[in-house]
């Protein structure tokens, strides 16, 4: 009988001992989690990602219901001045956005289900508190509080989704999770124009009730998600980040895009509402944009794929968003582009989280 040669402790981490582990093999002083979370099996993996996409429907219609409909109702409706709402949407896109890091740093620590579902429960608290914010501070701490939660679940919530997909099928999920969330981008202005119609403190709630679904969707149904296979301290991640030129390269580009993208949530609601002289054409506006994502996103993404790599796609992107940005000043036009959505925002994340797992891997 031939018996197999034995292996060390080096290439069996279960016969290691606790000396082994504080001397690794290859010189490096990382000491790996005793609590790390098991590997997931493919249904696993795969009920995760059905949970993202229903997520993804939800958070998007909730968000969509209510945010682009902020400046209709408070500038058109009760005769603030828009320089207030631009405020508000300022303080809430800047808390979110300088908080992410803090909800990644929680997925790498606790693994991404907690911050996700913590994130979803605060934001429901502050789209819910928009019902009785009737004076600019009330409105200013209600929207505050909802970019805390976006903060908790934004970077939980892709560095999931790069957990639980693979280099094969990383940017077709980020551009099907695109799709879905265009549907309900579509579905929640919509229902948003018409709930306007009867009560915005019921806009408000019905809003904030999505992320409540969505929040016990992923409590009961997503499995326990590791996103970081070792630990490491804050200023570990900062400076890999900071030392990698072409990501902080991109970040700095995306300061224009996300410039463009906000005009979505308060000039376009305004406009329509101008042109029109009723609170439906900004449903209409939005389902029709959100519409042509949907159509277009998925198949631009395969055949773009099969052509170029991700950074041309992204430059392709952001050139027919700022055309369709010019072409839209007359004002009937002013329609944000579905080709820049198709091509940008799902391959946008999926290239930079591609990216960073492989740097990590270095």
């Amino acid at each position: 009988m031939i018996v197999p040669p034995r292996k060390s402790p080096a290439e069996c981490p279960a016969a290691r001992t606790k000396r082994d582990y504080a001397k690794p093999q290859d010189g490096t002083t990382n000491v790996p989690e005793v609590n790390a979370l098991a590997p997931l099996d493919h249904r696993a993996r795969t009920r995760g990602l059905v949970v993202i996409l229903i997520n993804s429907f939800l958070m998007w219609g909730g968000f969509f219901m209510v945010v682009p409909l902020l400046s209709v109702h408070y500038v058109e409706g009760l005769g603030w001045d828009a320089g207030a709402i631009g405020l508000v949407l300022a303080v809430r896109q800047l808390t979110q956005q300088g908080l992410t890091l803090g909800g990644g740093v929680l997925a790498d620590r606790l693994g991404a289900k907690g911050p996700i579902c913590a994130g979803l429960f605060v934001r429901c608290v502050g789209f819910g508190a928009m019902a009785w914010a009737d004076t600019l501070p009330r409105l200013l701490l209600a929207a505050t509080v909802a970019a805390v939660g976006g903060a908790l679940f934004e970077a939980p919530m892709t560095a999931a989704v790069a957990a639980l997909t693979d280099e094969a099928n990383r940017a077709r999920y980020f551009a099907l999770s695109g799709v879905v969330g265009g549907l309900g981008m579509t579905v929640g202005p919509l229902v948003g124009s018409l709930l306007l119609g009867v009560d915005f403190a019921l806009l408000a709630l019905v809003a904030g009730a999505c992320y409540v679904a969505t929040g016990l969707v992923t409590l009961i149904f997503l499995p326990a998600v590791r996103v970081a296979t070792e630990r490491r301290g804050l200023a570990f991640g900062v400076g890999l980040a900071l030392r990698d030129r072409p990501f902080v390269t991109f970040n700095l580009l995306l300061v224009g895009y996300w410039f463009m993208w906000v005009q979505l949530t308060i000039s376009l609601p305004l406009k329509a509402t101008g042109l029109s002289g009723t609170t439906d054409a900004v449903g209409w506006v939005y389902a029709l944009n959100a519409g042509m994502s949907v159509l277009l996103q998925y198949p631009l993404v395969r055949v773009a794929e099969r052509w170029l790599r991700p950074m041309p796609i992204l430059v392709l992107g952001v050139a027919d968003g700022g055309g369709a940005g010019r072409r839209g000043n007359g004002g009937r036009r002013a329609v944000a582009p579905p080709l820049r959505g198709a091509l940008l925002d799902r391959v946008a994340p999926g290239h930079a989280e591609s990216e960073n797992r492989r740097r990590r891997a270095r």
